[in-house]
């Protein structure tokens, strides 16, 4: 019969409230959803659980796959989307990185010990530093 779903939910129906109202992203408050509302008998089918979900069939047959294999650790682990990962790491980057002022400093100190070697200029660095 098509749309019958075959997965032991090892999970009580209370449980599974319990496990829905620890959770703290939307994500996965919908897939302990999906369990709760097979486990419940709210939905009888794969189908009718993505229709009261508004999810496609497939992602819920996948969310249910990802439980089957692995159990709800699996379901619930938070992904991140390869952008999350290249922003977080320009953002640790930039954080072991000098603040601004100083590499502002850092440059103006060059940029002046340059001109004044070219003019032959005798200037203090301490008056160079106005960025601090």
């Amino acid at each position: 019969m098509a749309g019958v779903y075959k997965l032991e939910i090892d999970e009580s129906v209370e449980e599974l409230k319990q496990t829905l109202a620890a959770q703290k992203s939307a994500r996965a408050k919908e897939r302990v959803q999906l369990l709760y509302l097979l486990k419940s008998g709210h939905a009888t089918t794969v189908q009718h659980a993505a229709q009261i979900l508004d999810r496609n069939r497939v992602t819920v047959q996948t969310w249910l796959g990802l439980y089957r294999e692995a159990g709800m650790e699996t379901l619930l682990e938070q992904k991140r989307s390869r952008k999350a990962q290249c922003c977080s790491q320009s953002v640790s980057l930039r954080r072991r990185q000098s603040p601004v002022s100083t590499i502002l400093n850092e440059l103006t100190n060059c940029v002046v010990a340059s001109i004044a070697r070219r003019h032959e200029i005798i200037y203090a660095l301490s008056v160079v530093g106005f960025y601090n």
